[in-house]
């Protein structure tokens, strides 16, 4: 799964710029898209920007026939299941929403494109314990930690590497990563077993 953010990245630059012209402006408006690459077979995916509407049917609305996605409603054993066929999605009431993410099957590759506005503040996301599938609410790639979230023992990370049967974990315990700390891309979303639950947390101001 490839991103393209050159309008994104754009507007962040021109909002720094604005932003340190204007006095007395504490914060800035970032609005862009970020078109998200699925190819064939299984992909994690994130809509990680604030628009005016959050529905499956509004965010994806013509993805190819017999098209899955599959949500998680935080917890053990809770997941939705969702097809679309004859040109509607069985639940296109649904959502995605920054922090969130969703497992996605297609039988050919596509692009989704999101757009919206960037999420600014103190941004929390929930965590149940158990199975979550999470991203980053802010369309940055990095590591987990430098994305703002802290593990506890015990946790781990799954993530799809985008085809038919490739996917790998990290855990977290005795203070660390193994193999190594995971990272996640701008667009991308990862499913996590938390052992104790929380929240992730993060404070992100465009400046």
């Amino acid at each position: 799964m490839r991103t393209k953010t050159l309008l994104l990245t754009a507007a962040l630059s021109a909002a720094s710029l604005l932003s340190s012209m204007a006095a007395g402006v504490t914060s800035v408006n970032v609005v862009g898209y970020i078109n998200v690459s699925v190819p064939a077979g299984f992909s994690f995916i994130a809509n990680q920007l604030v628009g005016s509407s959050s529905k499956l049917s509004d965010l994806i609305p013509n993805p190819p026939d017999e098209t899955v996605i599959y949500t998680w409603d935080n917890g053990f054993a809770s997941n939705g299941y969702n097809l679309f066929g004859d040109s509607t999605w069985e639940n296109g009431d649904i959502t995605l929403t920054p922090g969130a993410g969703a497992l996605v099957f297609a039988k050919s590759p596509f692009t989704v494109t999101f757009v919206g506005e960037v999420k600014q503040g103190q941004l929390n996301t929930s965590i149940a314990k158990g199975f979550n599938f999470v991203s980053s609410q802010v369309p940055q790639e990095g590591t987990v930690s430098a994305l703002g979230y802290t593990p506890n023992a015990g946790d781990v990370l799954y993530k799809w590497d985008n085809g038919f049967f490739a996917y790998s974990w990290d855990i977290f315990g005795d203070s660390a990563w193994d193999p190594s700390e995971p990272t996640l891309g701008v667009g991308q979303s990862a499913l996590l077993f938390s052992a104790a639950g929380g929240s992730w947390n993060r404070s992100f101001t465009v400046n």
